[in-house]
This record gives structure tokens, C-alpha cells and sequence, in this order.
């Protein structure tokens, strides 16, 4: 069993015993000048003597600070990773074990610059092969091999280019290995994240898969799908990557609790949150409505002091008061008075004023007929935490996010628990508008545009206010070599995109009721007012139809047979 000790401005490495100093490796290892001064180095170096008395000597000479504590590897709680590790090792056989063991501690980081020195003198570079192929098995990209053949060698070893690579002379070390990965193949995990990420026909879409296609190409690599098994999403994930038949997950990911997970996150590249989406609650809209119950009232006492006056005035009159009223109701309508040029002077005041004001009042009923076909119905949004709140809406929850809803909402007895599986059949087959449906931000302003589209009336909107604010990663595998490179690439690729999101927690962009849209009659719209119209023409000639009878039969009485 080999025993492996460290010494660190934060770590230890243990060493009991004094052993004379190997005068020529000694020597040789003095010409290796790494050229950056490191603020923090962890020495890990094997329980021999060749290797105890090298790494001692290294520890004098750096320039690192080390404080020596005791216990070091039953300490619990945080430990930072060191800048650098040197790693010291008596055959390059021992090194597979050695990284095995190391991986199980919080202070080893991959991404280091990792410094593998062999303390005994080889005769070749023949086992270079062999090492490297044994290093990079644990995706370890980021370091150098240090050993004595006669003189100092430094080598390192490029998997994208598959090239060993001689830094003996070289000045730096540690050259950006991805900066250009040369087409090689990444294995990423995708799973169908509807409605974000899909898959149609063999087809990925989707902005994860664009942006992922955006950043392998800025890196010059190329990639395939490995799919967990269907409804695992990010478990299935998880497994893939522990098992090795993934490199990471390039599905968004809301962070939230992957507490005890072996996975790492990528810088966050998108604000998200804990949104609702909301169903609009129309009110019925009706033609009794066009008008204010006042104007009503003013209307139809005016017919009746008109008809009333005509009544009263008009000492030719023969006709009862429910006729009056009929005539001025057809004045109303646009119909002449019938024998108008006979009446009183102040009847026909009377009757003008009417037949202006009616004039008034048909125009604006022709233009909310109009506005009645084009506008949605006027609704009941829910903004606000406060408002939602105040109101008794159920709310459709996963699992999974309500553990991170404040209790002092107040909301959980309203939650209604259900999967991913049940929310797409509610929405999607049945529509289902009974309650709010708990979901990420991204996910309900993608859900807002989908369920929207195509509806004269907004099913559904995002609440303005966010419940949880939070931010969106990828998944990395632990200690994953690309972690840091598809971090910053992500982030130059956002510089860019930085105003799309300006938006974020303050409305939904095209879907919010309050947005000004500018409105262009279209054929529905005027088919519309067509059916009315010929709705129109048609009870109009059956009126004159029934009115021809009508008279054909009086006539018939009164000329008798």
C-alpha cells in the first residue's frame, strides 16, 4: 500500500526520518525552473527514501510558503486547492495508484499545473507512451513529467494532437493545450428538455445545442450525443458521466441542491429563477357593455320624453306611445321620422338633436364592433408575489423546486405536486388553465410563446416577479479538464448577448398583456364584419319579405272578395 503525504501552505507531507541526499539527482532536478512563482503548491511525494529526500529539497527551494500541521488526512471541513501539486515518484509504474488516491481528497484540482517527478533515473523515453495514456485515463491535461536521463528531461503530452511534446528547452511549461482540440470528439449528454432542447426526427434543436455547436467550433472540436435512458434526464446524466461514457452535460441546468453529487459546475452563463406561469382570467366582453350603464339610462329617457312630447304636442297624432317610442327607436337606427316635414317646430328640434346624438352613438358602436373581432378580451394578470399571495390560484409544483420556495410565502399548502410528464399533458393535450404551473423562468417564457401562439386570446403569461432568483450552469465531471475553457468561452460568447436578458424578472418579452402591439387588419378580421354584414342584408330582406306579405294580406282584407 502506498502511502501518500503532502505539504501545503494549507496541507502537510509527513516525514519522520533523515536519509542522506542523492547527490546526482540532486543535481540534475536543481536546472528545473518552473517559471511562475505560485502563491499556493501541495508536495505529494511517496513513502520512499529516494522520493521523501527530493521533495524535502524542492520544499527548501520554493518559494510557496508551507505550514506543517498534524493529522492532516483526518481533517474535515473545506480544504482550498492548491495552485500547483508536485508529485514525486519512485518508479512512473506507481503513478496510475497515486492519482486515484489523490482524486479522494478536496485539495487535488486537475486543472492544476501538475508537476509528476520520477526520483529515480531512467534509462529511455520509451515508458513515456505508457505514462502518458495512464494520465490522461483520469483526464488530467495540464502537466508536465520530470525525470533525469543523463540530463534533465521535461516532457508533456498533447491528447488532442496525440504528440508527445518536448518542453526540455522550452521556457514555459504549460502551454493552452485547448486552445484548439483538432476535431476531437467530446461525448456530451442531451436528453429531450422540451420545450427548450428537442429532438425531431433525429434532429437535435434548441439553444443549448446551438450554443454548444458555437463554443465547439470557437475550440475547433467536434462531439457526439450520448442520450441517458428516457425520463432519467439528469440522473441518467449523472450515471453516464460516473461511468465514463460522458464528458459532461451541455443541458442548462437551474442550480439548486446537488449537494454529495462527483460533479462540477460551469461558470453561470444565464439568470434564471422560480417563476409561475400564469392563466389569464378574461372577462366576458358583451354588446350590453359597449356603452356605460349611464349612457344607457340618458338614452332611453330620451326616447321617452321625445316620444312623450310628440305625444302631447302634436295634436294630429293618432298613434299610442309604444308606436312613438318605436319610431324614435327607428330614428335610432338611422331610419327617417315618418312625415317629419308635418310636425312642430319644436318637435323637429327635438327630433335632431336625437338623430346627431344617434349618429354619436352608432359610430362608436361601429368601432367597437370592429375593435370587439381584433382585440383579445381585457383580463386579470398576476404580477406579483404579493398579488399571488392575495389571490387563492393552485399552483402546479415539481418536486424538485419546491424545497427552494421561501415558506414564508406562505404558498406550499397550495402546491398540487406533479411530474414533468403530467405538466406536458396538462398543458399541452388538455390545455388545462385551473392553476399556476411552478417552472424555471426560462422554461415559462419559452411555455408563454408556445401556448400563445396562433390564440386570439393570451392563454397564459409569466409572472413578472420572480419566487426564487437563481442562475443557470452546465455539468461538468469531476475534476473535467474542459471546466475552466468552456466557462470562458461561454462567457465571451455572452459579452454579446448580455442585452437579451435585460429583461429578466421585469416582463415577458412579446407575450406581457401590457405590450403595445400595432394592429394590422387581417381577411379573418374583415370576414368578420363580412358575416356581419350579410347577417345584416339577410334579416333585412326577410323583413321586407315578411312586411310585403303582411301588406298583401291587409290589402286582401280590406277589398274583401
Amino acid at each position: 500500500m502506498l502511502s501518500i503525504r503532502l505539504v501545503s501552505w494549507m496541507t502537510i507531507i509527513v516525514s519522520c526520518h533523515t536519509l542522506p541526499k542523492l547527490d546526482f539527482m540532486e543535481d540534475k532536478l536543481k536546472e528545473y525552473r518552473f517559471g511562475k512563482n505560485y502563491t499556493s503548491c501541495s508536495y505529494i511525494n511517496v513513502n520512499s527514501p529516494e522520493s521523501r529526500d527530493i521533495s524535502s529539497w524542492f520544499i527548501r527551494e520554493n518559494v510557496c510558503p508551507a505550514v506543517v500541521a498534524g493529522d492532516f488526512f483526518n481533517a474535515s471541513g473545506y480544504l482550498p486547492k492548491a495552485e500547483a501539486a508536485f508529485i514525486f515518484v519512485e518508479t512512473y509504474g506507481q503513478m496510475g495508484e497515486i492519482i486515484r488516491k489523490m482524486q479522494n481528497y478536496s485539495f487535488w484540482s486537475g486543472r492544476a499545473q501538475n508537476h509528476f517527478v520520477i526520483c529515480k533515473p531512467m534509462n529511455d523515453t520509451n515508458f513515456l507512451r505508457d505514462l502518458f495514456g495512464n494520465i490522461w485515463k483520469h483526464h488530467i491535461l495540464n502537466f508536465v513529467v520530470i525525470f533525469v536521463q543523463n540530463t534533465l528531461q521535461v516532457f508533456s503530452y498533447n491528447p488532442f494532437k496525440k504528440e508527445i511534446i518536448n518542453l526540455t528547452r522550452t521556457p514555459h511549461y504549460f502551454p493552452d493545450k485547448l486552445k484548439n482540440f483538432n476535431g476531437y470528439q467530446l461525448k456530451v449528454s442531451f436528453f429531450n428538455d422540451f420545450p427548450l432542447t428537442q429532438k425531431d426526427n433525429g434532429d437535435w434543436s434548441g439553444r443549448d445545442y446551438i450554443l454548444l455547436k458555437a463554443v465547439t467550433s470557437m475550440l475547433k472540436a467536434t462531439f457526439t450525443i450520448v442520450e441517458p435512458p428516457p425520463t432519467t434526464n439528469y440522473m441518467g446524466v449523472y450515471k453516464d458521466m460516473q461511468s465514463g461514457k460522458s464528458d459532461f452535460c451541455f443541458i442548462s441546468r437551474f442550480y439548486g441542491h446537488d449537494n454529495g453529487l462527483e460533479v462540477e459546475f460551469s461558470y453561470p452563463h444565464e439568470r434564471n429563477g422560480i417563476s409561475l406561469l400564469m392563466p389569464v382570467m378574461h372577462r366576458k366582453k358583451t354588446l350590453f357593455l359597449v356603452f356605460h350603464p349611464f349612457t344607457w339610462l340618458l338614452l332611453v329617457t330620451g326616447k321617452i320624453i321625445i316620444s312623450l312630447t310628440i305625444l302631447l304636442t302634436d295634436k294630429n297624432q293618432q298613434k299610442s306611445l309604444s308606436e312613438s317610442v318605436l319610431y324614435v327607436f327607428s330614428c335610432f337606427l338611422g331610419y327617417p321620422y315618418p312625415r317629419f316635414h308635418s310636425k312642430s317646430l319644436i318637435i323637429k328640434f327635438q327630433i335632431l338633436t336625437f338623430i346627431v346624438g344617434s349618429i354619436i352613438l352608432r359610430t362608436a358602436f361601429q368601432c367597437f364592433l370592429i375593435s370587439y373581432f381584433i382585440k383579445s378580451s381585457p383580463a386579470h394578470q398576476i404580477n406579483t408575489i404579493i398579488q399571488l399571495q392575495n389571490s387563492d390560484v393552485k399552483i402546479y409544483m415539481s418536486q424538485l423546486l419546491a424545497p427552494l420556495i421561501p415558506k414564508d410565502y406562505d404558498l406550499h399548502k397550495r402546491f398540487v405536486y406533479v411530474t414533468r410528464e403530467e405538466r406536458m399533458v396538462m398543458l399541452h393535450e388538455n390545455l388545462n388553465t385551473s392553476g399556476a404551473y411552478g417552472m424555471t423562468w426560462t422554461y415559462a417564457n419559452k411555455y408563454v410563446k408556445i401556448l400563445n401562439k396562433g390564440k386570439r386570446n393570451i392563454l397564459f403569461c409569466g409572472m413578472k416577479e420572480v419566487l426564487v432568483p437563481q442562475y443557470n450552469s452546465y455539468i461538468f465531471k469531476k475534476h473535467s479538464p474542459y471546466l475552466d475553457k468552456f466557462s470562458e468561452c461561454l462567457l465571451r460568447e455572452r459579452q454579446y448577448m448580455l442585452a437579451k436578458s435585460s429583461d429578466f424578472g421585469t416582463r415577458f418579452k412579446k407575450s406581457s398583456l401590457e405590450e403595445d402591439q400595432e394592429v394590422v387588419l387581417k381577411l379573418q378580421h374583415l370576414q368578420h364584419i363580412f358575416f356581419v354584414l350579410a347577417i345584416g342584408l339577410a334579416a333585412s330582406l326577410l323583413v321586407f319579405v315578411v312586411e310585403l306579405m303582411f301588406f298583401t294580406f291587409c290589402v286582401r282584407i280590406h277589398v274583401g272578395p
